[in-house]
């Protein structure tokens, strides 16, 4: 799966991120598929191309703007 322009690539490692974020927040990260490359549910793939997304971003963070 390629990444977006800046974005973050799909790499265990930052799926290990992702998925620490997300028990973190207690919230459930399902499982990842390797034959799809990709979690099992909906939400949790948009939550996970949200967050590969925001290596996109141009703004640093905290916006000191």
């Amino acid at each position: 799966m390629e990444c977006p322009e800046g974005g973050l690539p799909n790499t265990p490692e930052e799926r290990a991120r992702f998925e620490a974020y997300m028990r973190g927040h207690c919230w459930d990260a399902g499982c990842f598929d390797e034959a799809t490359m990709g979690y099992d549910t909906t939400i949790v793939r948009m939550l996970y191309g949200v967050w590969r997304d925001r290596g996109a971003l141009p703004t640093p963070w905290p916006n000191k703007g």
